[in-house]
């Protein structure tokens, strides 16, 4: 399965792990990647920003984005959403007919072919990890055919386009910064047949479940608020889907024998991914991890 990623600004330290995860994961992977620094990595196929002028002109349209009020000074907040265009480049680029994409800061535990035999997936919707009513999130994505990025970058920029009425609604002083994420959530709305979101929680039954960002926060809290092991205490967003589910304890998360398991009403079920946003991804590696690049 393809797997194609981006990242952009300065190289994160844990990226070679992040690649040796999914390799040691999935034999079957081929990891695409494109950054705007220079990397050499084997047996990644590395693409650099400034192979295209096309796009390079796309990011800087889409600078006004970083002049938001509320952007909390972190520019990966725009960047995120410049990675939508950048995947769409690299999908054309190398013609990939479907792939799979997620944030740098995930593990996976299974390797596409065998969620893939659970039917856990739709055969022509965005397939995507939903973290409230108001966010969407790349905790995994899978887009089996490739004209459904295509569609998503048409969407992006209807509202790129519109930015300021949707500042206007979606923004407290009408000057905020529209995330990614809640531009996910716009598209999806406006076009609810264009999304399957992916079980997170196990109340559906399903084999697997997919963390949006809830379970790995919980774990291991966020890159500004770490959890703290000795005292019991876990980092919990009680405006998300799972950290609802965490804090009224209907739910449970652990991570054992090097793997994350959800446990419900006496059952144990297997998350597929980890989103680790504390960046720490030492602490979570799959049991198969190897260093492989």
């Amino acid at each position: 399965m393809n797997y194609v990623f981006s990242h952009f600004g300065k190289e994160p330290s844990y990226l070679k792990t992040f690649f040796n995860s999914i390799l040691s994961v999935d034999e079957n992977a081929e990891i695409f990647f494109i950054s705007d620094y220079e990397l050499k990595i084997d047996k990644i196929n590395l693409i650099n920003l400034n192979q295209f002028e096309s796009l390079k002109q796309k990011f800087e349209e889409l600078k006004f984005l970083t002049n938001s009020s509320n952007i909390d000074n972190n520019p990966l907040w725009a960047t995120s959403i410049l990675r939508v265009y950048a995947i769409q480049k690299v999908v054309d680029y190398f013609n990939l007919k479907s792939f799979i994409h997620f944030d740098t800061d995930i593990l996976i535990y299974e390797s596409f072919d065998k969620l893939n035999s659970y039917n856990l997936f739709s055969k022509n919707k965005i397939n995507i990890t939903s973290h409230d009513d108001n966010n969407l999130v790349f905790g995994y994505s899978y887009f089996p055919q490739n004209k459904l990025i295509d569609k998503l970058v048409e969407e992006f920029d209807k509202i790129i386009l519109n930015y300021k009425y949707f500042q206007n609604r979606l923004t407290k002083d009408g000057n905020g910064f529209i995330s990614e994420m809640k531009m996910l959530s716009i598209v999806s709305k406006n076009n609810p047949s264009l999304f399957y979101f992916l079980d997170s929680l196990p109340y559906s039954n399903k084999e697997y479940l997919f963390d949006p960002a809830g379970y790995g926060q919980f774990l291991d809290g966020t890159h500004r608020n770490r959890g703290n092991y000795i005292f019991k205490r876990r980092w919990i967003g009680l405006h998300t889907d799972v950290g609802k589910e965490l804090k009224s304890k209907r739910i449970k998360v652990k991570f054992k024998n090097k793997r994350p398991y959800v446990f419900y009403n006496n059952k144990k079920f297997k998350l597929a991914s980890l989103h680790i946003h504390s960046k720490r991804l030492w602490k979570f590696l799959p049991n198969s991890y190897s260093s492989i690049v």
